[in-house]
């Protein structure tokens, strides 16, 4: 029963999208290193599936592997940007990569790659991590911060991540062990 309400609550994660202001897109058209992707039509943007963190979040060392079988297994998977924020021609965006019912973001969690705080989403340009404003702050330019994600969807994906933490820590795996 928890499962069930967990993949609904998800899809109304998911329905919520459809109002967002940027479009999905296919998982194909991007290219993965890890927890990081990047577009060919778009150089300066990198693509992250962390949303806290993106340069000093600890994590399993079984996470690249994880990352390359889940997007093997979902072909059709979408990645939906969740915010972004940077400078300039610089832009960094945590996306939430879904398939169905299924997400990428939380199966990480569920599989002990990360802490639930790695997925927490920021509201405003000073609650990014310290290191990830240092890190846009050196370039030239004006910082900006966008969020796509209403409130009540923000909730819910951060109760599912929070969910999956609880998880991957009473199965003692990832990080967990």
């Amino acid at each position: 029963m928890k499962m069930k309400l967990l993949a609904f609550t998800l899809l109304i994660v998911v329905f919520t999208f459809i109002g967002c202001s940027t479009n999905p897109k296919s998982i194909s058209e991007l290219k993965f290193n890890g927890i990081v992707a990047q577009s060919e039509k778009e150089p300066g943007t990198l693509y992250y599936l962390i949303g806290n963190g993106f340069n000093i979040a600890t994590s399993a060392s079984s996470t690249d592997s994880i990352v390359n079988s889940w997007i093997q297994k979902h072909p059709e998977a979408l990645v939906q940007p969740i915010y972004a924020f940077g400078k300039n021609e610089v832009t960094m965006k945590f996306c939430l990569v879904f398939d169905g019912a299924d997400t990428l973001n939380n199966y990480l969690i569920r599989q002990g790659c990360y802490e639930a705080n790695a997925m927490r989403i920021p509201n405003s340009w000073n609650e990014i991590i310290v290191d990830d404003r240092r890190l846009i702050e050196s370039l030239p330019g004006e910082p900006f911060f966008e969020i796509y994600l209403g409130e009540e969807a923000q909730i819910s994906f951060q109760e599912q991540i929070t969910a999956a933490e609880n998880k991957a820590k009473k199965n003692k795996i990832g990080l967990w062990k």
